[in-house]
C-alpha cells in the first residue's frame, strides 16, 4: 500500500477558545502479589507468632521497590497521546471534499475542519494518505493515526468496529448542492475517547 505522508502545522488564526481542560488521568490497577509461607505454629504461641509473621510480611512489602508492586494495565487514549505528542495524525484518502494539496497547501472541506478542530487543540496536523477508505480505516484501528477523514461507508465503518462523526450535521443537501460528497466523516477508533466526544461539541457549535 502506497502511503504518502505530509505534515502540516495547524493555524492558530482561526481559534476562538481553546479546549480548558485535558483528560484526567486513566485509572492504575494496583496488582500486588505475595508469597507468605504457612507455618504451623502451637497452641500456646499462636497469636505471637501470626503477629510477629504480620509485621514482617508488612515490611517485606514495604522494602520492595514500588514498581514492583505496581501493575500498569491501561490503554491510552487517542486523546491523551495527540495532547502527549502534540500532534494530531490524520489517516485520510484525497478527494474533492475531504482534501487535496495545491502548490504544498492542504485544501478541502474535510481538511478546513479538521485544521479548526486542531487549532481548538492547540495541535499540529500530521496528515498521511492513503489510496482508499479501507486502508485509512484500518491504519486508524491499528494505531497509525488519531482519527481519519473519509467518505467511507457506515458497513465499512461498521465491520472495523469504528465510531463516526458526519461532518454535515444533517445538512447533506448543502454540500451536495455544492459539488461535495454529503458522507464526509470524522472516524474514531472509539466513540467514548475524548477525542471523539470534543469534535462532536466543535461540529455543532
Amino acid at each position: 500500500m502506497q502511503r504518502i505522508t505530509y505534515r502540516v502545522k495547524g493555524s492558530a488564526q482561526g481559534a476562538k477558545r481553546r479546549i480548558s481542560h485535558l483528560l484526567r488521568p486513566s485509572k492504575r490497577l494496583l496488582n500486588t502479589k505475595s508469597n507468605i509461607v504457612s507455618s504451623t505454629p502451637t497452641a500456646s504461641g499462636r497469636f505471637a507468632r501470626t503477629k510477629k509473621l504480620a509485621q514482617v510480611s508488612s515490611i517485606a512489602l514495604l522494602s520492595l521497590p514500588a514498581q514492583s508492586l505496581t501493575t500498569m494495565n491501561t490503554k491510552v487514549s487517542a486523546y491523551a497521546n495527540v495532547m502527549l505528542q502534540n500532534t494530531l495524525t490524520i489517516a485520510a484518502v484525497p478527494g474533492d471534499s475531504t482534501y487535496f494539496a495545491t502548490d504544498g497547501f492542504q485544501h478541502g472541506f474535510g481538511f478546513d475542519l479538521v485544521r479548526t478542530y486542531a487549532d481548538e487543540l492547540g495541535v499540529d496536523i500530521n496528515l498521511k494518505a492513503y489510496a482508499n477508505e479501507e486502508a485509512a480505516l484500518k491504519a486508524l484501528r491499528s494505531g497509525d493515526a488519531d482519527m481519519a477523514l473519509t467518505t467511507a461507508s457506515t458497513k465499512l465503518k461498521s465491520q472495523l468496529n469504528l465510531s463516526s462523526v458526519n461532518v454535515s450535521c444533517g445538512y447533506d443537501s448543502s454540500l451536495t448542492k455544492n459539488g461535495l460528497h454529503p458522507k464526509v466523516s470524522w472516524t474514531f477508533s472509539s466513540p467514548n475517547d475524548p477525542l471523539s466526544k470534543k469534535s462532536q461539541l466543535l461540529l455543532v457549535r
